[in-house]
């Protein structure tokens, strides 16, 4: 499966529209590139349903969200919805501050993301609209069947595939669900590790809209492994980045591990 999921990538080379945090933006492109697809990061109110138009899939990252910002993204997720390609919303932060969680709550009403990719903190904010007190940091919390609950929960909710990321990966639409074991703690000390996963996300969700859970799963297992191969001994985080990009260019789909519950 995750051999196929690539190989589409690589053969139909979708074109992503990402609006992204711009502290990552050019990651984001660059991971994108590295896996196969084409990116654009345009986020100008102005111009971002016609942008959107000529793409595969759209990625919306909260994590700089401002007005401007939250503008493009409802235009580019209503042409996005007209296109009926795949929308996948990274709710980053969520919780975080009221302007923040009503932005995420509006987009989640107003464009129906297909994929919403988050970690723990975010989604108990989302399941039980607590304050998140985390930041936008990725969460360090072990998975558990009350995480696994609430996943199954907003997948029900929201009628989207759910992407959990921390010490072990939970995917979830709802009936099936796959919790990945894989990934490295050095990536906590990349910015926009959590980033470049959801636009790797777009990526083979663009290449594979037919099997989207499939899609979103072979993302996190391919990202999870090529973290941990990514890693070695002494390795410093700019060296540890840059080989993380290196692994994701040819991935090695046989060692991926995935548990189906």
């Amino acid at each position: 499966m995750l051999s196929e999921i690539i190989r589409n990538v690589h053969v139909k080379h979708p074109i992503v529209h990402n609006i992204t945090n711009y502290v990552t933006a050019a990651d984001c492109a660059n991971i994108t590139l590295t896996v196969g697809a084409s990116p654009i990061m345009a986020d100008e109110p102005l111009e971002v349903s016609d942008v959107t138009s000529i793409c595969d899939a759209l990625v919306l990252n909260t994590g700089t969200i401002s007005g401007n910002r939250l503008e493009a993204m409802l235009i580019a997720g209503t042409a996005a919805n007209k296109k009926g390609i795949p929308v996948i919303l990274d709710p980053v932060g969520a919780g975080v501050s009221s302007f923040r969680t009503e932005a995420i709550n509006k987009l989640i009403a107003q464009v129906k993301p297909q994929i919403i990719r988050l970690n723990t903190a975010e989604l108990k904010s989302l399941c039980l609209s607590t304050r998140n007190i985390s930041g936008i940091d990725a969460s360090n919390e072990n998975i558990t069947d009350n995480i696994i609950t609430f996943a199954q929960r907003l997948s029900v909710q929201t009628h989207a595939v759910i992407g959990v990321s921390g010490i072990s990966d939970i995917i979830t639409d709802g009936t099936h669900t796959a919790v990945i074991h894989s990934g490295h703690s050095m990536m906590r000390r990349i910015t926009g590790a959590g980033c470049m996963l959801s636009a790797v996300t777009g990526a083979f969700a663009a290449a594979n809209s037919d099997r989207i859970f499939d899609a979103v799963t072979a993302a996190f297992a391919v990202y999870g492994k090529c973290g941990q191969k990514a890693y070695k001994e002494g390795i410093g985080t700019a060296s540890y980045k840059n080989r993380l990009f290196d692994e994701m260019t040819n991935p090695d789909t046989e060692e991926a591990e995935i548990e189906y519950r």
